[in-house]
């Protein structure tokens, strides 16, 4: 199908906007709590990040693509539950996974010589196969745009490891066989705090399963809102 270009720049510049606004407000919030006003006031729960992604699929004649992707919407669970977070999501491509084309063709076998006998045929011709694997019937290149919903546990202190587990649903893929494709997936990731509380600005790496039998591999940068 032929992919619609969306407005890659608007989502960018929605994106820069507030990852701008975000890491003044956490550095409010980081300076509120050093002076201790706000005292025994809950950190607000609210945040955003903003990610840079390669994007793979099962196909083997598509190259990798790079997507730009925001929390649209991410929420810390309050108290004893802190370390677990919900998290609304969206991503499309910037950069297209290329189409290598179909797949190769081999010829096996060969035709024989002439018979002995004058008159009679030669041997039967060759035949061809494609190579085998797993290829995609379409001509486009890799384009996505892709949204979900995740449970995302992340452990305390200042370096942490975490796991989730979501929805996800590609709303447009150039892709046919993989377009408004849906499903569960989980994925994992590790990452650095600007601070030692769970309510700190932090930057990760992401591994995660998207519909369509696409895996994401994400560089993150998490915001907090101030209170």
């Amino acid at each position: 199908m032929k992919f619609p270009q969306l407005s890659s720049a608007a989502l960018a510049a929605a994106l820069l906007g507030a990852s701008a606004v975000g890491p003044a407000t956490a550095q409010d919030s980081d300076e509120r709590t050093a002076t201790g006003s706000d005292s025994g006031a809950e950190p607000n729960p609210f945040y955003n990040s903003f990610k840079i992604q390669q994007i793979e699929s099962d196909f083997d004649n598509l190259d990798e693509a790079f997507n730009f992707g925001t929390v649209v919407a991410g929420f810390r669970l309050p108290g004893d539950l802190k370390w677990l977070g919900v998290e609304i999501e969206l991503s499309q491509t910037v950069i297209p996974g290329e189409n290598q084309g179909p797949p190769p063709t081999t010829t096996t076998g060969g035709g024989g010589g002439g018979g002995l006998i004058p008159g009679t045929g030669g041997g039967g011709g060759g035949s061809s196969s494609q190579a085998s694997g797993n290829f995609t019937n379409d001509n486009d290149d890799l384009r996505i745009l892709a949204g979900g919903i995740n449970l995302v546990a992340r452990s305390t202190g200042q370096y942490y490891v975490g796991a989730k587990v979501g929805y996800s649903q590609l709303f447009q893929s150039s892709i046919d066989e993989i377009d408004g494709e849906s499903d569960f997936g989980f994925g994992v990731l590790a990452g650095l705090r600007f601070g030692n509380s769970v309510d700190s600005s932090s930057v990760e790496l992401d591994y995660s399963q998207l519909a369509g039998d696409l895996d994401a591999l994400s560089v993150n940068f998490i915001t907090r809102f101030g209170n």
